[in-house]
């Protein structure tokens, strides 16, 4: 039989007020920032498509492009990450925990 353990799985530290709002206030800050990230990254898209239908573009201005576009995909990848791991550490608080966990 399964036994029913109280508490979180895993010892975690407690944020305090001002940590919590910090925290809070991070988060809506790279939430923004993603809106702003995922605009620019769709603008270098579209421009990348125009490079097939404009052949006679040039060489500099086409790598240029290349290159902004992957830039703003590390961006967007990095901005994504980034979110992840700040809510990761808000969810880990023990006011979002389970009061329980079944031991196997």
């Amino acid at each position: 039989m399964n036994k029913v353990l109280l508490g979180p799985i895993f010892p975690v530290a407690e944020l305090n007020q001002p940590q919590g709002d910090a925290l809070a206030a991070e988060i809506k800050w790279i939430e923004g920032e993603l809106v702003r990230r995922k605009a620019l990254y769709e603008k270098w898209k579209k421009r990348v498509e125009r490079i097939d239908v404009y052949p006679d573009m040039p060489a500099d201005i086409r790598t240029y492009t290349l290159e902004a576009l992957d830039t703003y995909t590390a961006l967007v990848a990095s901005g994504e990450r980034l979110r992840a791991t700040l809510y990761a550490e808000l969810l880990s608080q023990p006011k979002y925990q389970p009061a329980y966990h079944h031991e196997n």
